[in-house]
């Protein structure tokens, strides 16, 4: 029987530096890309109970402006957005997350699956390796960034 897939967790980011330390013939990491070489294929993945993946980034792509969020919300930049919103007025915490809310709606409508993300995950799925989602997104633009491009992650969890 297998364990439940909260039992185990790997961010996804922290999966391809492993595989990059286990199979570098594998995996070539750029800057905001992750290239997949054909071999991936044959890659062992019994030893893994579980990933947890990032979506913005690590499963698909984002275009959030946030500097330009931070600049329509009187933002300092040395501040996380969420938690300068969270210290705000209630009127003025409702404001801020309908433009954070709009933000992440437009960005959801761009989303594509990032380059060799989509086939990583199948081969998870062919694996039967549990697999879920940990956001800072919104529930409503994750799930739309989900159905958009029919990713097959079905447990999510957002802020």
């Amino acid at each position: 029987m297998r364990e439940p897939v909260l039992s185990f967790f790997l961010h996804a980011r922290t999966v391809w530096s492993l595989f990059l330390l286990r199979f570098p013939f594998l995996i070539r990491l750029e800057p905001n890309r992750v290239s997949w070489i054909k071999r991936y294929k044959d890659l062992k993945l019994n030893h893994i109970r579980g990933i947890v993946f990032d979506l913005d980034g690590t499963l698909v792509s984002s275009s959030l402006d946030f500097n330009l969020i931070r600049l329509e919300l009187d933002c300092p930049p040395d501040i996380d957005l969420l938690s300068y919103v969270e210290g705000l007025s209630s009127e003025a915490k409702l404001k801020a997350e309908e433009i954070i809310q709009r933000h992440e709606q437009e960005d959801a409508e761009q989303s594509e699956w990032l380059p060799g993300a989509q086939q990583f995950v199948e081969r998870c799925l062919d694996c039967e390796i549990p697999l879920a989602i940990l956001t800072r997104n919104s529930e409503y633009s994750s799930n739309k960034k989900i159905e958009k491009n029919n990713i097959p992650i079905s447990l999510l969890f957002t802020r």
